[in-house]
């Protein structure tokens, strides 16, 4: 069965850079918020109903296919936990974009404080609560689906 792991937490606080070292050392494949987001706005345009709707689709289909295919995700998001829906642009000054201290929203769920962490100190963190096991992938499997 395939992993699904995903990395949120607020804008610029580096959930990327830890993504981006689960990858490297999982061997998982990985889509960014900005990647679904990048792909909607050029076909529709920033913020409209066909866009948001598209985006949304989008990657839905990417967490069926991934779980159909058995192919391991990383995914990173930014949350505005108090609403279902919201607009990125605004949410950092009106929002709450940290998950409370015991607020649970999964059943494997891990709230990691990186301030003073190195990416690949909480890329380990995530790999032994979790007990993952990296794949036996080349590289170019990995980050560019070859």
């Amino acid at each position: 069965m395939a992993n699904l792991i995903i990395v949120c937490g607020p804008q610029a606080v580096g959930k990327m850079t830890v993504a981006e070292s689960l990858r490297d050392k999982l061997k998982y494949n990985m889509m960014m918020n900005h990647d679904s987001i990048e792909m909607s706005d050029k076909i529709f345009g920033f913020g409209t109903p066909a866009q948001k709707e598209f985006n949304a689709i989008f990657r839905e289909k990417a967490f069926e296919l991934a779980v159909k295919h058995n192919v391991d995700l990383i995914f990173t998001y930014v949350c505005a936990f108090e609403l279902p829906q919201s607009n990125l642009l605004k949410d950092a000054e009106n929002h709450r974009l940290n998950s409370n201290d015991g607020e649970v929203w999964f059943d494997n769920h891990i709230k990691i404080d990186n301030t003073n962490l190195h990416p690949d100190e909480v890329a380990d963190m995530v790999i032994e609560q979790f007990k993952l096991l990296a794949n036996e992938k080349e590289e170019k499997e990995y980050r560019f689906g070859v």
